[in-house]
């Protein structure tokens, strides 16, 4: 099926792609851990060129980008596909009346962010003080018991407040700038409200999006947290008996950021149990085939690329800290298991198969509601 063409537009946006095609080498390191370049041209120098020359840009291009800033991480010219595919984006949203082409599938994308800022789903900031712990919504709908055990055992070391609503990054990843700024200044208007200072984020994409939409405030990752506070006594060396070895996965929205990768593997440490590195890893990991919203954009693309980087754990075990990493590897047939579930959960044998569906994921969020009003109410 024929695709639509968009066009570049802006006078600096030209330039800056002109500017790109000029630095670029052509050295091809940024296609060794990008699923998509390849598909779209033999070089990327010669996809710059072409952007450059005809001034427009096939819609299939900016959505079946991961935006997960691998390129940028390896490339010796300091060339970002990610930013510039990720204002592409914006201009398909733009010169599309403020909406996506429906062969895109995220129509559910959109339902899914407004009930995640709903009053059905969502409420005020609860508990006190200036700091708040923002789960995210994928450990939400993941397993709202673990969420609150995470959060009491937060708020016996530290005075926090809780924010069950969604940080709006899959509307700013679909390219919907307008809307996600609508989102954003909702968020806002209540922290400030509410006098927070300090954000405690269970999400490497919360994380990210706020880092970069609320740079006054302080961000910091719940790992990071625990690293600092001690994992609960009852975790301590828990796993030591059992002489585990895991593979680490990190996620790629918070590659920059080594106090996290190094908070992850201080934590298992705690635990009893040693590390092992993937062949891309830390500041250089490869996306778990997820980010960019591409599983509804560019779904081919993307189990291509997730089935390549599960094959890539050697070890019986990955574990990661991201909920949607932990789902793409064992959508893909590994052991894969989130970081707290290792440490808040009693049999960590038992996540390997938790499937949560549409329907129990949303009732995971109407429970959460449930438990902190009877919080409330003691």
């Amino acid at each position: 099926m024929k695709r639509e063409k968009f066009s570049i537009g802006s006078e600096d946006l030209i330039e800056r792609v002109e500017r790109e095609y000029q630095k670029c080498i052509g050295c091809k390191l940024c296609t060794k851990g990008c699923p998509m370049l390849d598909i779209f041209s033999d070089n990327p120098k010669n996809l710059l060129r072409d952007l450059n020359d005809e001034g427009e840009f096939d819609i299939d291009l900016p959505y079946s980008c991961m935006i997960c800033g691998y390129c940028q991480e390896v490339c010796p010219a300091d060339i970002s596909f990610r930013d510039l595919f990720y204002r592409f984006r914006q201009i398909t949203v733009e010169q599309n009346g403020g909406d996506l082409p429906s062969h895109l599938g995220t129509k559910n994308v959109d339902l899914h962010q407004y009930f995640s800022f709903s009053k059905i789903f969502t409420d005020d900031i609860k508990g006190y003080g200036e700091t708040i712990f923002f789960p995210g919504c994928s450990l939400m709908s993941y397993d709202p018991d673990m969420v609150i055990e995470i959060y009491r055992y937060l708020s016996d070391n530290i005075e926090i407040g809780f924010c069950n609503k969604c940080c709006g990054k899959p509307t700013d990843f679909l390219g919907k700038k307008d809307k996600f700024n609508l989102y954003l200044s909702e968020l806002k208007e209540e922290f400030k409200r509410k006098n927070v200072k300090k954000i405690i984020t269970g999400c490497q994409n919360c994380y990210m999006s706020f880092v970069r939409n609320i740079p006054d405030m302080e961000i910091v990752s719940v790992y990071e947290e625990l690293d600092r506070i001690g994992i609960p006594q009852h975790a301590k060396k828990k796993y030591s008996k059992l002489n585990m070895e895991v593979t680490v996965h990190d996620p790629c929205p918070t590659r920059s950021f080594p106090q996290i990768h190094d908070s992850i593997r201080n934590l298992l440490k705690d635990l009893g149990i040693k590390t092992n590195d993937m062949k891309y890893t830390r500041n250089k990991t490869l996306c778990c085939g997820m980010g960019g919203m591409i599983s509804k954009t560019s779904p081919a693309i993307s189990e291509s690329h997730r089935k390549r980087v599960a094959g890539e754990v050697e070890d019986e075990i990955v574990v990661s800290y991201c909920q949607q990493c932990v789902s793409a590897m064992r959508a893909s047939k590994k052991d894969s298991i989130h970081i707290l579930d290792m440490i808040f959960t009693e049999n960590y044998e038992d996540r390997f198969k938790r499937k949560v569906g549409l329907l129990q994921s949303w009732n995971n969020r109407l429970k959460i509601r449930k438990i902190f009003k009877e919080i409330e109410d003691e």
